[in-house]
């Protein structure tokens, strides 16, 4: 789809495993920790439809984090601790950014 779309490959593709394995490790140890919980904690199950429902519809993949964090505040101080924040913010930056590292803007 991105060559159909004139993005082509870069170096910085290459990049791309690192994040894409804290991904999965993160999935790893969320579902043994939710499978051994599960033993104990019959509810569990219930729990993790809501929290998984609740964990994906907050992530930015869809919404511009810049936009949401300049009408809510409170969601620029919160978004970092986001568990699939950080992997997907270096996707982004890894497939999309011409620059690397990203620019930061900073005080005068």
């Amino acid at each position: 789809m991105s060559l159909l779309v004139g993005h082509f490959p870069t170096w910085r593709w290459l990049l791309l495993p690192v994040p894409l394995l804290s991904l999965q490790a993160t999935g790893f140890a969320l579902g043994l920790l939710c499978g051994t919980l599960n033993v104990f904690f019959r509810d569990i199950g219930q729990l993790l439809m809501i929290g998984l429902q609740v964990l994906l519809w907050t992530v930015p993949v869809i919404w511009v984090t810049e936009t949401l964090v300049g009408s809510v505040p409170l969601l620029g101080r919160l978004l970092p601790w986001h568990p699939l924040v950080p992997p997907l913010a270096a996707i982004r930056i890894c497939f999309c950014m011409t620059d690397y590292p990203p620019r930061q803007s900073g005080p005068g």
